[in-house]
C-alpha cells in the first residue's frame, strides 16, 4: 500500500503516515473482543416518534449523495421556532418496509446522542418518500473538509478537532 507522509512543522517534529488513497480515517480494533452491537431493533413505529409534517420542510438543492439517496440543503418551518436550515437526506428505494427500516436506522442512532459535536437529529418523514431530517453542517461533511484542507490546517486546530471528536 502507497502511503504518504505529512509534516507539521512547529515548535514540535510531528510526522504522521497514512494511507495516501483511502477513505477511512482510522480503524479502532478491539483486540478483547469485549464490545457487542445493541441488540434491540428499532422499527418504524419508533421513528414516528420522531415525524416532521412534509409540508414544514421546504426542500432546497442537492447537496450530496448518500447510501440510499440524495442529501438536499432545506429548510425547516417549526412551529415554535425560527426557520432552521437543515438537510434532509433521502431514501430513493424505500418501497418496501425492510429497507426502510434500515434507512431509518440512522435516526434512531442520531436520537440517543445530544452533544454539541454530534450532528442532531430534527425529526424525520416516515411515509414514502421517506426522508431524515437534520441539522445542517455549513462547512460540509467533517471529513470532506479535512481532505480539501490537510496541508493547510495547524496543530492547534487539528488537536482540536481531534479533542472536540473524542469527548463527543
Amino acid at each position: 500500500m502507497k502511503y504518504q507522509e505529512v509534516r507539521c512543522l512547529t515548535s514540535f517534529n510531528i510526522s504522521v503516515s497514512f494511507p495516501a488513497e483511502t477513505d477511512d480515517y482510522a480503524e479502532i480494533i478491539d483486540e478483547e473482543d469485549t464490545y457487542t452491537m445493541p441488540s434491540k431493533s428499532y422499527g418504524i413505529d419508533e421513528a414516528r416518534d420522531y415525524e416532521i409534517q412534509r409540508e414544514r420542510i421546504e426542500l432546497g438543492r442537492c447537496i450530496g449523495e448518500g447510501q440510499f439517496g440524495d442529501v438536499h440543503q432545506g429548510i425547516y418551518m417549526s412551529p415554535e421556532n425560527p426557520a432552521l436550515a437543515v438537510a434532509i437526506k433521502t431514501c430513493k428505494n424505500c418501497t418496501s418496509d425492510s429497507v426502510r427500516e434500515k434507512f431509518l436506522q440512522e435516526a434512531l442512532t442520531m436520537r440517543q446522542f445530544d452533544h454539541p459535536h454530534i450532528v442532531k437529529l430534527i425529526g424525520v418523514i416516515t411515509e414514502n418518500p421517506v426522508w431524515i431530517i437534520m441539522e445542517l453542517c455549513t462547512l460540509g461533511e467533517l471529513r470532506s473538509f479535512l481532505q480539501v484542507r490537510k496541508y493547510s490546517l495547524d496543530l492547534a486546530s487539528l488537536i482540536l478537532y481531534a479533542y472536540q471528536l473524542s469527548t463527543a
